[in-house]
């Protein structure tokens, strides 16, 4: 199995204090491609009508299907906890 490694690097991201660090992300996108999958995690701001983009996520196909499984495998364990 893949393991999926996680960085917290908001700092490279948003280097001004323009953008303050956010601790939540209550908006997601995703898309795909033939090499793999884009997704998109920010912040929702209505008062603006706009979204803060605050990290970008790139997987390739077999990470995809890593994070697939260990999803489906957490999935499966809630539900037979319920």
């Amino acid at each position: 199995m893949t393991k999926l490694k996680v960085e917290e690097d908001n700092e490279s991201l948003y280097p001004s204090e323009k953008n303050p660090k956010i601790d939540y992300a209550d908006y997601i996108k995703a898309s795909s491609s033939q090499e793999g999958s884009l997704i998109q995690f920010g912040q929702s701001h209505p008062d603006r009508n706009e979204i803060t983009v605050v990290s970008e996520l790139f997987l390739s196909k077999s990470v995809c299907k890593a994070l697939r499984d260990t999803l489906n495998e957490l999935i499966e364990q809630m539900e037979s906890t319920k």
